[in-house]
């Protein structure tokens, strides 16, 4: 009798076996790939918006800010912990839905979603002292202007997972805003004093 092409229930039942053994060991790490980059994109996303606050200001010579908001409608509010941000020439509180216009207060030069840059990420954002702060404003020259600006956000964990400088698995960035206006972004994890990845 001619042997059939194809394969034997017991070779598809193997094959089945090794692929679900495979999957189980690749699961936890592609979760955590996919976990560390929210928390980049997110940074990223978020270094962006400060370089642009920065760049019109020094672009227009007139203080530009960049704000953390609760959300992007007209109810919006300043928030240390949130993910949307709008880019503006005037406080953007309860304005967040204004279309961006060179004249219609607030002035609003970019508004970006926490959706779009890195959902389910934590932030925290602070000026000296840990003090919660929600804006960073910078002058004509592209310097921090007055004291109660960011100088720190911290991207953490999506899905309340530890940060791996706090012991936990995930791998968290930290965006540092210097006192000349420059920004950062670093990891709180490094300690080598020579590793360029080292928060300031």
């Amino acid at each position: 009798m001619p042997r059939s092409n194809g394969f034997t229930l017991i070779e598809l039942m193997i094959v089945l076996a090794v692929m679900a053994i495979l999957y189980s060991l690749a699961a936890p790490m592609m979760v955590r790939w996919m976990g560390d980059a929210r928390i980049r994109v997110a940074a990223e996303t978020m270094q962006t918006g400060i370089l642009l606050a920065r760049t019109e200001a020094i672009r227009r010579n007139v203080p530009v800010r960049f704000q953390l908001m609760s959300s992007l409608d007209n109810d919006c509010a300043p928030s240390n912990v949130a993910t949307h941000w709008v880019v503006s020439l005037d406080d953007a509180s309860t304005k967040c839905a204004t279309a961006p216009s060179a004249t219609a207060d607030p002035r609003i030069v970019q508004i970006k979603s926490g959706q779009e840059g890195g959902s389910r990420v934590t932030i925290a954002a602070t000026r000296a002292g840990g003090v919660p702060a929600t804006t960073i404003i910078y002058n004509g020259t592209g310097r921090l202007s007055g004291a109660t600006s960011i100088d720190t956000i911290d991207i953490g964990s999506p899905d309340g997972e530890g940060c791996q400088h706090l012991g936990g698995d995930a791998r968290c960035l930290r965006i540092r805003i210097l006192p000349g206006g420059d920004s950062r972004m670093c990891d709180p994890k490094v300690a080598d004093v020579n590793d360029v990845r080292r928060c300031p």
